[in-house]
């Protein structure tokens, strides 16, 4: 019931609103957390009336900052991609744009598992540094929101991603009273999901024919990455070295993601699954891939290639695994590949559902391995 209330009136913004915006001004670049933080402090509650220049209370705005260890320039191209917004955005799964200042821009929000459509402008653009935008709700008189996403760069390979979302007007308490919560799971999901793939980019191979990749790993002279991408996550159980057994082991994977049958084994370690170890998958419409292990850093990184494949050239995987928590691990994998026929749109979905399913699997195979009773 608060989600459809609150739904109703976040939908009246996106038809109600009136045709030119109205700029708030935006805190300054060197913003940290807002400028409200800085005048009013850490703490916040009920009845806090603190508020920023631009009158925005703290006690109906939204702060989330996190880490990533990826240069600011390839946190900015994440962000500002908007194709790819489907693949790895749980919060925000749709988004058009125009970056100019006062540029329209369109996305689909994720509320509590019910997605709606918004309307909003651009306010601020500044390339590496921060993007913003505001509406008004129900026209001017009810509210207005305002969002921004903000970038520091802390060295050449670390980056902190801030972001707020703050309310004023009438609508704002309504807004706080409902869906606070929700908004503060969708933007904690976002941030996360920014960095997990920010760190990927950091470590992959850039686009076209190119060389090496983040850590010196090179592609076979000749060899390519695949333009088509699939990009998947999925919140796990256990910790980080607990649950690398499960994406690399064999009898393992055998479990969540169907039959595989062991080629080669490595040769360069006791362990058999380290690089240089081949595994042969059959699936229904992909037919039979054969996959060579080229990095094996355990807790944390596997990437395979596919050396012969009924249906893909170029494919490389890349599975990664963060520690998000008290006995929980994200796993992200990111799929590249092009296809030898004319069917990507159906292989595409076809595999995505695939691992999907799998890695519903794997979910439960590590809850009932490692969740603490």
């Amino acid at each position: 019931m608060k989600t459809f209330f609150i739904s109703l009136l976040l939908i009246s913004s996106t038809h109600l609103i009136a045709a030119d915006p109205v700029l708030y001004p935006v805190d300054s670049p060197d913003y940290d957390l807002g400028h409200m933080i800085k005048v009013c402090g850490e703490k916040r509650d009920k009845k806090d009336n603190c508020q920023d220049s631009n009158g925005f209370k703290r006690r109906h705005a939204i702060f989330k900052k996190i880490v990533i260890n990826a240069p600011v320039e390839k946190v900015w191209k994440v962000i500002t991609d908007l194709e790819r917004y489907k693949s790895w955005n749980p919060f925000m799964p749709k988004l058009e744009a125009d970056f100019s200042i006062g540029g329209k821009i369109r996305f689909v929000v994720n509320l509590g598992g019910i997605k709606f459509p918004e309307k909003l402008w651009t306010q601020a653009f500044e390339e590496n540094m921060r993007w913003c935008w505001g509406n008004k709700i129900l026209f001017k008189f009810a509210g207005y929101s305002q969002r921004c996403r903000w970038l520091k760069r802390l060295g050449p390979n670390k980056t902190v991603y801030m972001t707020t979302e703050k309310f004023k007007g009438a609508a704002a308490p309504l807004i706080n009273f409902f869906q606070r919560s929700t908004l503060v799971k969708g933007v904690t999901k976002e941030a996360k999901a920014l960095k997990y793939l920010s760190e990927y980019e950091a470590l992959s191979f850039s686009e076209g024919n190119n060389v090496c990749d983040g850590d010196g790993v090179c592609l076979p002279v000749g060899d390519k990455v695949g333009a088509k991408e699939i990009i998947l996550q999925k919140e796990l159980y256990g910790t980080p070295e607990q649950v690398f057994a499960w994406i690399s082991d064999l009898p393992k994977i055998q479990k969540w993601l169907g039959k595989f049958n062991d080629q080669v084994q490595s040769s360069i370690s006791t362990n058999p699954y380290d690089v240089g170890h081949v595994r042969r998958i059959k699936a229904p419409f992909v037919g039979v891939t054969d996959e060579t292990i080229t990095i094996f850093n355990q807790p944390w990184h596997v990437r395979y290639r596919a050396t012969k494949s009924s249906m893909l050239k170029n494919h490389y995987g890349d599975m990664l695994l963060f520690n998000s928590g008290t006995n929980k691990t994200d796993l992200l994998w990111v799929i590249k590949y092009d296809s030898k026929y004319k069917s990507d749109k159906f292989l595409n979905w076809f595999i995505d559902s695939y691992l999907k399913k799998g890695l519903r699997q794997l979910r439960r195979e590590t809850k009932k391995a490692f969740k603490k009773k």
